[in-house]
């Protein structure tokens, strides 16, 4: 089970398209502190690049919401 993490900002949440500054790339968010039971992942996100492809696991201090995309909210 996936767990969420507490400090994540409320508009990186899976699904939430971002851009990462320190890579320039831009993807979607697939996962959140995952796996929950590793504290070397409680402030990173799982990202995916738009149309597919490797994913990588960005800090959240390096994601901003992709800036071509309307205003995102977390739903749960």
């Amino acid at each position: 089970m996936e767990s969420t993490p507490q400090d994540a900002p409320a508009w990186i949440y899976p699904g939430a398209r971002v851009y990462d500054e320190v890579r320039d790339l831009y993807g979607e968010v697939t996962a959140l502190g995952f796996p929950g039971h590793d504290p070397r992942q409680y402030h990173r996100a799982w990202v995916r690049p738009h149309g597919g492809g490797t994913e990588w696991n960005p800090f959240f201090d390096d994601l901003r919401p992709d800036p071509d995309t309307t205003a995102v909210r977390r739903t749960k």
